[in-house]
């Protein structure tokens, strides 16, 4: 409730929402003073707690609150070391990755609270069985100590009346991190031989933007939105061309879900996460080569047929992530931690 909405953010609102309807047991919210999700805020009944905020907040004033027998269910990665009735949601493993996509700090720090997290949770959810595979061979853990419950798209987005837009472009939704590969992306746009196709890119902020270098020559097809609102977002999924996804690693990825909820193809990179979750509802290429992410974006272009198909196939796909699915696996899991 004090963050920008992401993937992490969506995964914890989201079972949030269902948990709060599904369990037959207290559930309270609690947050630091700086929430800027005022709404979400309302519909929680979010309970303030102390003066601090960020991981000051949750390590040293959120234990102090609790009663030791409080479980405290945390979706968005870490939890406080003090309090050992806890379950932790780890969503990926990326600050252990060779290739230094985090700053030095924050590496540092969940490099040290991860492994010693681990430690003091009763258990383990995760958002991919890749994402599981990966914390059990990293880490050593026992595999029955963790969890997947998949991430999903937001099931009242219906609501929104889809406005016709031109289609004549790609879509990118995606932060600036640079694991989500929106560099090579840009270079890559530039040797597509289809004619009258733009880039669209959503999310991060401009100054990130313009800190990425490109050729002029294809400056006019390139724009970058920003941060939209959710109505905008789904008008923007519901007339691309297709979405792409170039991410070099993922513990789940879920804007390409999102776009395949919307009636929109999607392509992305051919890495072990997104054959797990999208399977042949995703054309894929290798995201670490300009010429395939071209050659991917040429093929969804001039061919009406693969679009059809991959949507069609991502209709079907629909079916395997729901929130509603999620939450009753969470509700199961904590109902099983209080019968031990």
């Amino acid at each position: 409730m004090t963050q920008s909405l992401t993937g992490v953010q969506r995964y914890a609102i989201e079972l949030s929402l269902k948990l709060r309807k599904m369990i037959d047991m207290e559930v309270i919210f609690i947050a630091p003073n700086n929430i800027i999700q005022t709404q979400l805020a309302e519909a929680l009944n979010a309970k303030c707690v102390g003066r601090l905020t960020g991981h000051l907040w949750e390590q040293l004033e959120l234990p102090f609150y609790l009663n030791k027998n409080d479980l405290l269910i945390n979706f968005c990665n870490t939890a406080p070391l003090l309090h050992r009735k806890k379950l932790i949601t780890v969503h990926d493993l990326a600050f252990l990755q060779k290739e230094k996509w985090h700053n030095w700090p924050f590496r540092m720090f969940y490099s040290l609270i991860i492994p010693l997290l681990l430690k003091t949770t009763r258990c383990i959810i995760t958002v991919s069985q890749t994402s599981k595979n990966e914390i059990v061979s990293r880490f050593g853990m026992n595999s029955d100590n963790v969890h997947v419950i998949y991430n999903a798209v937001t099931e009242n987005s219906e609501h929104f009346r889809t406005k016709q837009m031109n289609k004549n472009y790609i879509l990118f939704v995606g932060s600036m991190d640079p694991r989500k590969n929106l560099e090579r992306l840009i270079s890559a746009f530039q040797l597509v031989e289809t004619t009258g196709v733009n880039l669209k890119i959503v999310g991060g902020n401009e100054k990130s933007f313009k800190e990425i270098r490109f050729n002029e020559s294809k400056n006019n097809q390139i724009e970058f939105l920003g941060r939209v609102d959710d109505e905008t977002l789904f008008q923007l999924y519901s007339n691309a061309i297709a979405f792409i996804f170039p991410s070099l690693y993922e513990g789940f990825g879920l804007p390409p879900l999102e776009a395949i909820q919307k009636g929109c193809p999607v392509i992305g990179s051919d890495i072990e996460v997104f054959h797990e979750i999208y399977g042949d509802a995703m054309l894929y290429f290798d995201p670490r080569n300009e010429k395939s992410i071209a050659d991917a974006i040429d093929l969804i272009c001039s061919s009406e047929q693969l679009r059809t198909e991959l949507i069609q196939k991502g209709q079907q796909l629909l079916k395997n992530y729901s929130f509603s699915i999620s939450a009753s696996k969470l509700v199961d899991l904590i109902c099983s931690i209080y019968k031990k």
